[in-house]
């Protein structure tokens, strides 16, 4: 688009992109009870697939909505009356001449973007407008964030968003408003909810080789093979849920390959501290949520009323004559602290001595990364995992391959003839 053509919904007019990937052009969701228009980028493939959205909360009533190039230099969406409904409000070139040489393009990536003289990127919906989809060759990193529809019809910004956790490291998060929804596993990547969330953050950044076609050999159990680069997508849906998507030639659909949170259980924080929370089919996969050994639910009445949120405390003080309580195949958020040890008996020994560590958790596992064609036996990691503030995110009944691991639990032992704990393992 240039400034002498602009695109009109009465004309049904689109702009797609050289390698005819995407398709920028007005559109009301399929379903939708409404006649609302939408200036949106979708796949070209059937059915239609939206990715970005420039009106998500102005959307226009009828079919006379022209998208343009305005004499300010601005993108700008505009109703039969003149009323603008999106624009690019690129800042003022102040006493400069007026820019003249510009032009709208939509790249097969699927970004849309406002250049002057053919190379100076003004505006781009990669950087400055991302809706609820992440794709190939957007910048994961930092501040962008994407926010879910309203609904399945309904564009609009609603509540839930997702983006990289500032204070996390390589953790990624979604928000429910301001409240964390569910976490990825942090730097340390030891107690990650899902390896396949690495797959898909590592196919949807910048970094990627950029080729029609590419085969990933990621480090967890999950392979993708001869995943079209173009053809997947990372989704904020408007049930909560992050969802990760390629498209299938084959079957001409698109394949959902994971989601998070995938269960109950798996909303973060879904029991609160030191209470772990479990799901069960007989119950069509509902929370459980329990204390663990020598804790007691902070609030009983909102406990009975299956408000969790408050979690458990301890029945007793620590860091007089303390015990360790092993529950094994548990996932929990990241420690504060790890380092390499000698044993298990180390790892508890150091837990002990600290009055302010809660828990630890010792794992012994081989070291994948011996080079190929090497006689040396392979190495085995040993590492002891501390906890030294309230233990939050549990879950039970997990495999190791899913993040689960034994942890070791610190509780009082105050009478041993009431308070007598199996597996416990006095100090």
């Amino acid at each position: 688009m240039t400034r002498n053509n602009s695109m009109s919904d009465s004309q049904s007019q689109t702009l797609v992109s050289a390698g005819k990937t995407f398709q920028l052009g007005f559109f009301t969701p399929f379903g939708s009870p409404s006649k609302n228009r939408y200036v949106g980028i979708w796949y070209c493939v059937d059915p239609k697939t939206v990715v970005w959205v420039a009106n998500r909360d102005q959307p226009l009533s009828d079919y006379r909505g022209v998208l343009a190039i305005a004499e300010d230099g601005n993108l700008e969406l505009l109703d039969a009356s003149g009323k603008s409904y999106f624009s690019t409000s690129l800042e003022s070139s102040g006493s400069q001449a007026p820019r003249s040489s510009i032009t709208v393009r939509l790249f097969d990536d699927g970004n849309l973007v406002l250049l002057e003289d053919d190379h100076n990127f003004l505006w781009q919906s990669f950087v400055n407008q991302v809706t609820d989809t992440f794709i190939p060759g957007m910048n994961m990193d930092g501040s962008p964030k994407s926010t879910s529809w309203a609904s399945r019809v309904d564009p609009a910004k609603a509540d839930f968003t997702f983006q990289q956790d500032e204070e996390g490291d390589n953790c990624y998060i979604v928000w429910n408003r301001s409240t964390p929804y569910w976490k990825s596993g942090g730097g340390s990547n030891i107690f990650a909810p899902s390896q396949m969330f690495d797959a898909a953050v590592f196919l949807l950044t910048p970094r990627f080789n950029k080729t029609r076609n590419v085969s990933l050999l990621h480090k967890s159990s999950f392979q993708l093979q001869d995943i079209s680069y173009y053809t997947t997508r990372l989704v904020m849906n408007y049930s909560g849920q992050i969802q990760y998507f390629s498209w299938d030639n084959k079957t001409t659909q698109w394949i959902l390959h994971w989601s998070e949170p995938k269960d109950k259980c798996s909303v973060y924080d879904a029991c609160g501290k030191f209470a772990s929370c479990g799901t069960s089919i007989e119950t069509n996969n509902s929370r459980s949520c329990k204390c663990l050994p020598g804790f007691k639910p902070s609030s009983p009445d909102n406990w009975k009323s299956t408000d969790f949120s408050s979690g458990c405390d301890r029945e007793y003080p620590i860091c007089k004559k303390d015990t360790f309580v092993h529950l094994s195949m548990m996932r929990v958020g990241d420690p504060d602290s790890f380092y390499e040890v000698e044993s298990e008996q180390n790892c508890r020994v150091d837990c002990h001595g600290k009055c302010k560590c809660q828990a630890y958790s010792f794992i012994a596992r081989n070291d994948s990364t011996r080079q190929r064609g090497s006689r040396s036996p392979a190495k085995t990691e040993k590492k002891c995992c501390f906890w030294t503030t309230d233990l939050s995110d549990l879950h039970d009944g997990y495999a190791s391959a899913d993040g689960g691991h034994n942890l070791s639990i610190r509780v009082a032992v105050s009478d041993p003839g009431t308070f007598c704990l199996k597996n416990s393992n006095p100090i």
